[in-house]
Parts: structure tokens; sequence; C-alpha cells
């Protein structure tokens, strides 16, 4: 019954896509999502898009869409650790953009997480500040370069770094012992 364009809440496989880790996938089930779930004149998911007119509202639509959204920026792993920024668009990430969260819930409590762009640099940066009551077994924290440029050297809240992996394309912070990160990421000049 025309699927996706049905009810969002049946789109479950992005889902699959993050816990398999596999961002590219993730993000074009929430762009296709977008397209052809949403509201393009209120910009908020809907029901039945064209069998029955739009339908406002449901709960399992606008779950269905902000969680696949939530993951893909702060995913809370079953082996304890949290991921941020798994399926960020490359785009988001373009020079001189940024991306910020504030107060975003968790099961390690609050999280503020801002990414910034300095990729004409190449270089990003990214803020992390956890102000709950646990802290995460390992803190994974994934930049994906606009030019898919490779991961050279990193600090962490300004000491050289060198728990990271390229291919991820994420920095690996273990034990987490502070509430606040820094986290500058060079790349190199080509991908």
């Amino acid at each position: 019954n025309q699927g996706m364009a049905n009810e969002p809440v049946y789109n479950q496989q992005a889902l699959t896509y993050l816990l398999r880790d596999h961002p590219e996938a993730a993000i074009r089930a929430f762009y296709s999502m977008m397209a052809c779930a949403f509201s393009h004149s209120t910009f908020e998911p809907v029901e039945h898009r064209w069998g029955w007119g739009q339908y406002f509202g449901p709960p399992s639509t606008d779950g269905a869409w902000f969680e696949l959204f939530r993951h893909m920026l702060i995913h809370e792993r079953d082996d304890g650790s949290l991921l941020l920024g798994q399926a960020v668009p490359r785009a988001w990430l373009e020079d001189g953009k940024r991306i910020e969260v504030r107060q975003a819930p968790s099961y390690f409590g609050p999280v503020d997480l801002t990414f910034e762009s300095r990729a004409s640099q190449q270089k990003l940066v990214a803020r992390v500040n956890m102000s709950g009551q646990r802290n995460p077994s390992v803190l994974l924290v994934r930049l994906r370069h606009p030019g898919r440029r490779r991961i050279q050297a990193v600090t962490v809240n300004d000491r050289p770094w060198d728990d990271f992996d390229p291919a991820k394309e994420w920095v690996r912070i273990s034990p987490v012992a502070e509430r606040e990160y820094a986290i500058e990421v060079q790349y190199a000049g080509a991908p």
C-alpha cells in the first residue's frame, strides 16, 4: 500500500542500517522519508501523504522520523558506548557549517554537542559536554569530512591523541573521565 508513502513507521530498516554502521544507507533512508512522508508545506512527518490526504500528528509517524534523526546524531549502543555523529550527512559539514545540539536526553544524561567545519583548512572540530551522573564506557565521535579526506591527526582537549580510526572516521575516548571534550581532527590534503 505505497510502502513508505503510507506510514513512515514502516521505515525501520533505517535503524538497522545504523546498528550495522552503514551511515550512507541510513542517510539515504532519512532523506527518502523526508521526500515521501513529510508535508512539504509544514515540514513535519505525515501519514498517507498521497493516498487519503495528509494525516498530521500520529505519534508513531512523528516518532519514527525523530528516532532516526536522533540516532544519526546521538546513539547509545548496547555495549555501553556513546556514538556521536554516526550518520551526519557530509554536506552538513561543508566549510563554515555548524551542527549544534543542546541538552539532548540520553541514557548518560543530557548531552551538548557541536560540530564545526573548517573544511577549507582540512579541519573539523567537535565539542561535547556530558552533564549526567553516569559515563559511557567509550565515547566515539565520528567526523565525516565533506571531501572524504582521511584523518591524519587528532587532539583532544589540546593534547595529541592517537586513538582514532581513519577508516571508521571516528575518535575513540576511553575511559570517559571528563565532562567536556574539545576534539580537533586534521585531515590529509587528498582523499
